[in-house]
């Protein structure tokens, strides 16, 4: 398709969205959250790392980094609190099939298997625990690193990122653009100010009070932004608003829990 074409696919595009009130999926507001540990463990605590199994020095290797670049336990190589013991195997299924040409042929699948316990070494009762879980086909560094950060996730409170998305008529709401370029900077104080210009200026565009109650939420102002939330669904009653309000809810007890967790240490 030449250029000529896709100016006019555009064009075509742009009056299907003017026609039938469709809209891009807006501008993307990074946010994180504290996800708590399953298994609550205090930080600081002398780890030691073990593995047996095929594969073995690539997992040990893989969850040493994983571990080693956080600072939330200390790894230990003789006298520990707790161990981390690395089990793994790996089969080959010889796998039979007819080709193109009706002769019978075969390949080796390979299938490689990792699970984990962590053990206190003061009483030598396990902690927690998980099955032999496939990973992949081969113990690669990557698949190694992924599932090594996939339980350091069960046994510590981290963060995770995700997006929270704005519609925005940078014509007519330039206040509420500006706020939103200043989440994405990272700039949360400015960015609320901004947001309280853009209210100000056009009091009737419910998405405006959508990002000032995510700014309250990055602040764990959840009262704020629940009533930030309300006045948006005054104005329109989008279900994105009603399931922010539900997501707040769940944020209150988890960050807490998180908090708590952080703070538990030796």
């Amino acid at each position: 398709m030449n250029l000529l074409n896709n100016k006019y696919m555009t064009g075509a595009l742009a009056a299907l969205v003017a026609a039938f009130g469709l809209s891009s999926c807006g501008t993307p507001i990074p946010m994180q959250e504290m996800v708590p540990a399953k298994v609550c463990v205090p930080r600081n605590a002398r780890v030691a790392i073990s593995a047996s199994g095929p594969g073995a020095s690539e997992m040990q290797q893989a969850t040493r980094e994983v571990i080693g670049g956080d600072d939330y336990f200390t790894l230990a190589y003789g006298d520990a609190d707790l161990g981390l013991n690395i089990r793994t195997d790996r089969t080959v299924t010889r796998k039979y099939f007819t080709d193109n040409k009706g002769k019978s042929q075969y390949y080796d699948e390979e299938k490689s298997y990792a699970g984990f316990s962590l053990v206190n070494y003061h009483n030598q009762s396990v902690i927690t625990s998980t099955g032999l879980d496939y990973i992949g086909a081969t113990f690669s560094e990557r698949r190694c690193r992924n599932a090594a950060k996939e339980f350091y996730d069960i046994i510590h409170p981290h963060v995770v990122d995700y997006k929270v998305r704005v519609s925005i008529d940078e014509d007519e709401n330039p206040n509420l653009m500006a706020a939103a370029q200043l989440c994405q900077a990272g700039k949360w104080e400015e960015a609320y100010a901004k947001v309280q210009e853009s209210i100000a200026a056009v009091p009737n565009d419910p998405e405006a009070y959508f990002l000032k109650a995510m700014i309250e939420r990055e602040d764990f102002k959840f009262d704020e932004s629940d009533a930030s939330l309300r006045q948006a669904i005054q104005m329109e009653n989008k279900s994105k608003y009603t399931e922010a309000i539900q997501k707040n809810a769940t944020l209150r007890v988890t960050q807490e829990q998180a908090a708590a967790q952080m703070s538990y240490a030796l």
